[in-house]
């Protein structure tokens, strides 16, 4: 037994060759390979050569069902692993956008601690040299006060001395205080680059991973086939 590529035109007539063709013809596909015994093709009544034709028309149509499965079942996965892609992209992208604006609001929020602490300093250092001045004047008034006032004039000085030392006490805490804030937020800033880092990190190992399965599924896609339409006789 061989294969041939084509039937001799008179192994049917005319009028089965029509039914023949208008009946596999509906599949969009005609089998043309039909097994014979070289030189014996007369052998052959219309039934068998039917039945030769169903047989391989069947094959053919199983493989190429089969073929449209495989080539679904593979283009659905690969569809779902570009939608995993851009999902895991999508997710960075947002990420990104919300650490930058908590990364913009860490910022904002040191910058407005210091500027608060200049502020309090400068108001503080006003008082503080209002407070000196008035000082020095009663320092110097009590040169020329008399006894019975100097008592007066000391306790007016002790007076502004504690509010000298008030101020720098005042502006020695804000310095502190400002000092374990900024060292919060710049924890929280390192903190938060560090986390920004795994996650762009975790991110590319996902994005690497899926394409290297996105390029394996190309490369295996072209070891599929499809069953070309055969000729109709």
């Amino acid at each position: 037994m061989e294969i041939i590529t084509e039937l001799e035109k008179d192994l049917l007539s005319h009028e089965s060759k029509a039914a023949l063709k208008a009946t596999l013809a509906e599949s969009g596909r005609l089998a043309t390979e039909v097994f014979v015994t070289e030189g014996h093709q007369h052998k052959y009544g219309r039934s068998e050569i039917w039945s030769k034709y169903m047989e391989l028309f069947t094959r053919e149509r199983t493989e190429r069902e089969n073929n449209l499965i495989i080539n679904y079942e593979h283009a659905k996965q690969v569809d779902d692993l570009k939608k995993a892609n851009e999902a895991i992209k999508l997710k960075m992208e947002k990420e990104v956008k919300a650490n930058a604006e908590k990364f913009g609001q860490l910022k904002s929020e040191a910058k407005m601690t210091k500027e608060r602490l200049e502020e309090v300093k400068k108001s503080s250092e006003k008082r503080e040299k209002a407070s000196q001045e008035m000082l020095d004047k009663i320092t110097e008034q009590m040169k020329t006060a008399r006894e019975e006032d100097r008592a007066y004039y000391e306790q007016e000085r002790e007076r502004y001395r504690e509010s000298i030392r008030a101020e720098q006490e005042a502006r020695d805490n804000a310095e502190k205080m400002n000092a374990e804030k900024l060292s919060d937020l710049n924890a929280t800033i390192q903190n938060l680059n560090s986390m920004m880092e795994k996650q762009r990190n975790l991110h590319q190992e996902q994005i690497n991973e899926l394409e290297e399965k996105l390029e394996e599924e190309g490369m295996w896609s072209s070891f599929l086939t499809t069953p070309n339409d055969c000729k109709i006789l």
